[in-house]
């Protein structure tokens, strides 16, 4: 037997909902921000047109799959603030978005080349982790 995938939801991060079962597939990274979920799944970026709702045909395939723009490069990270979300992967690639669909590319996001593992949003900064012990953030 396959490895399964299971995707749930909370109101109150205590007691969790099953929303879909699938054989596995890599979800790599989440986030909520202006009314929707935007996620990564199988190195794809897409979004929730409702919020929460999904379609379960697929076992996780929701609405709008955008293109995606980092072409051959995992996305590993995703994260909300300031009213956009940001995304990074592999090479150290990065992109924002306003709407979760349409996405453009940062031009220098301080990775070089390394593999962006993590993307957060505090204090009104965004902050970055990366291989070989990179940080960045912003101003």
């Amino acid at each position: 037997m396959g490895v399964e995938s299971i995707v749930a939801y909370s109101t109150d991060a205590i007691t969790w909902i099953v929303h879909a079962r699938a054989d596995y597939s890599e979800k790599a990274a989440i986030a909520y921000g202006n009314g929707k979920f935007v996620y990564v799944i199988d190195h794809t970026l897409g979004y929730t047109a409702d919020g929460i709702k999904g379609d379960v045909a697929n076992g996780f395939s929701w609405d709008n799959k955008p293109n995606n723009i980092f072409g051959g490069s995992s996305i590993t990270a995703i994260t909300y603030g300031r009213g956009m979300f940001i995304a990074g992967g592999q090479d150290g690639k990065m992109a924002y978005s306003t709407d979760g669909l349409t996405w453009s590319s940062l031009a220098d996001s301080k990775f070089g080349t390394t593999k962006i593992n993590g993307v957060a949003f505090g204090n009104g900064q965004f902050v970055g982790v990366g291989n070989d012990g990179k940080i960045v953030y912003s101003n």
